[in-house]
């Protein structure tokens, strides 16, 4: 299963999306600050040869569409900023069922970090409730964050418990004073800074001395159960669309973040 997540910053970069669609793949899209309607399924259908149904979500900044025949998505449990889907196998499908949390966290330009912190201890609670309902603890999350992977509230065992190694996931959970926390690996700290296809997905400055310009607001995460299923080659930020670079500054922009992509082995 290929998917690709892009916050689409309230424009309709059609064009692109659907050239992203086809370069890629794309079995799952999850798209935030997008308007999904006729227009956008029908030109991914004759431009991209993809044929999605939107998923029945109530979250409004975030949208969730598939084109995998006989795939179920329900939902589990959502909030303003977040859903939860269960997915499970058609009938001629094998794969182990597994939670697809689609996050579009508040802005920093209205929200401040300790905010964004305790969002994320929500969030993970609410993880935390689906994965005791469905007896399991194969999740993977992805979105915008507006965090960075080292913030506080991405990195805390009461929140997410994301960690960069994927040794350390693979242990599965580590105890404090006698409590279980279960990981999240997060591989998205090895695409910030200048790597082939870095340093970040979104670019911000500011006349202020601390700045950092380019930021990883956009990841995904994994709990330790799906790690054996994840392709590691297949993570990257989506910087060219297969035909041109996509702008993410400026007025010829077509979003302000640049795009994800990773896939499954289901």
């Amino acid at each position: 299963m290929n998917v690709v997540f892009w916050n689409v910053n309230k424009r309709r970069p059609h064009d692109q999306l659907c050239r992203i669609v086809k370069a890629s793949k794309a079995d799952l899209l999850v798209l935030a600050e997008c308007t999904v309607d006729a227009a956008l399924t029908g030109k991914l259908l004759t431009d991209a040869g993809a044929d999605f149904r939107l998923i029945n979500t109530n979250a409004a900044r975030v949208k969730v569409l598939c084109r995998t025949p006989g795939v179920n998505l329900a939902l589990e449990k959502e909030a303003s900023n977040w859903s939860i889907l269960h997915v499970e196998p058609g009938a001629n499908q094998s794969f182990s069922p597994f939670l697809v949390a689609v996050v579009h966290f508040p802005s920093r330009l209205h929200w401040s970090v300790e905010d964004l912190n305790g969002h994320c201890k929500w969030l993970g609670d609410d993880i935390r409730a689906a994965e005791h309902k469905r007896n399991h603890q194969r999740t993977l999350v992805v979105g915008d964050f507006n965090m960075n992977p080292f913030e506080q509230g991405m990195v805390d065992a009461h929140a997410l418990h994301a960690v960069m190694s994927r040794d350390v996931a693979e242990r599965e959970s580590r105890t404090i004073l006698r409590r279980s926390f279960t990981y999240f690996y997060n591989p998205m700290w090895r695409l910030m800074g200048d790597p082939l296809n870095g340093p970040g997905t979104y670019f911000y400055r500011k006349a202020t001395p601390v700045q950092y310009f380019w930021h990883t607001f956009d990841q995904v995460l994994l709990r330790p159960a799906l790690l054996s299923i994840f392709d590691d080659s297949s993570l990257r930020i989506v910087r060219h669309d297969g035909t041109g670079d996509i702008i993410i500054q400026g007025k010829a922009k077509a979003s302000d973040h640049y795009p994800i992509q990773f896939s499954l082995n289901l």
